[in-house]
């Protein structure tokens, strides 16, 4: 008669369970992140045209795009987080131009101010001199009559979080504007093919979406 098994699994048999447990979660878990990272960027260029449609119908109604007056000359305060903050707010009040309220960065990480889209009215920013300033006197007219081209600049920091140009002046916006009016510096803009969590920042201008 032939002996009874023993109860439960063997040392071995356990071994190769979690192995093939990890082999799945490897596999499982770089696709699942992959996957909302996609869903991000979506929502990030879905919401910039939201956006974007409360800004052509305020300047519909106000003959020129949010901006707000600088308050120091020489500091290029309208490519700060503050700028951003309070040119978007007018986009909700008094008028309220987006039914849904202010839309946030989704990739954004930190205080409630850092949490909105970059924004900057490139106009105001041209004629009130801080393209000069932000670029140290480099930009040339051409480039300028490129920005202004381009109206408004709308930006996500991105999947890699970290590259939040309008918000970093002077040296950001100075790839910003060769980004937009040059072939330099175009790491500025987010590309997904060399990986979803690729460098650069998601941007969308009055002339469309990057």
């Amino acid at each position: 008669m032939p002996k009874n098994r023993p109860q439960g699994f063997t040392l071995i048999e356990l071994l190769i369970v979690v192995a093939i447990i990890a082999i799945l979660a490897a596999i499982a878990v770089p696709n699942f992140l992959e996957a909302q990272v996609r869903s991000k960027v979506s929502r990030a260029k879905s919401d910039m045209r939201s956006t974007a449609t409360a800004l052509e119908a305020y300047a519909v109604d106000n003959n020129r795009y949010p901006d707000v007056p600088t308050p120091q000359a020489g500091i290029p305060i309208k490519l700060g987080i503050g700028y951003s903050r309070a040119c978007l707010v007018m986009l909700s009040t008094p008028v309220a131009y987006m039914s849904t309220g202010l839309l946030t960065d989704p990739f954004a990480v930190g205080s409630q101010s850092t949490q909105f889209f970059g924004y900057a009215n490139l106009k105001a920013a041209v004629d009130a001199g801080d393209v000069d300033v932000a670029t140290g006197g480099a930009a040339t007219a051409t480039q300028k009559n490129m920005l202004l081209e381009h109206l408004w600049v709308l930006q996500s920091i991105g999947p890699d979080r970290v590259n939040f140009a309008l918000n970093s002046p002077p040296t950001g916006f100075t790839n910003a504007v060769k980004s937009l009016t040059t072939k330099e510096t175009l790491d500025f803009f987010y590309d997904p093919t060399n990986g979803t969590v690729s460098g650069g920042d998601i941007v969308r201008t009055g002339k469309g979406q990057f």
